[in-house]
């Protein structure tokens, strides 16, 4: 008896590729930019805001630290 064609693929071949496609940083500007700036700051006490007002001056620190942790699974303090 062939099993095989009981087992659900919830995922597809073309999902689960851009699930592990490396984050771009302008997919991190659009999050950052579809966030709230007056949400509550995150556990680093900044909120959206300021990572919004400050982009264009800590965009390649922050795009590095972000890249990282999606690499590493570990974030920098």
């Amino acid at each position: 008896m062939n099993f095989s064609n009981l087992a659900i693929h919830t995922v597809t071949a073309q999902e689960n590729l851009d699930l592990t496609t490396p984050v771009t940083e302008n997919e991190i500007y659009t999050a950052l930019f579809e966030t709230d700036p007056h949400k509550a700051p995150g556990p680093n006490g900044f909120g959206a805001s300021f990572f919004q007002n400050h982009w264009f001056s800590i965009k390649d620190q922050l795009c590095f630290a972000i890249k990282d942790f999606f690499n590493s699974e570990k974030i920098l303090k």
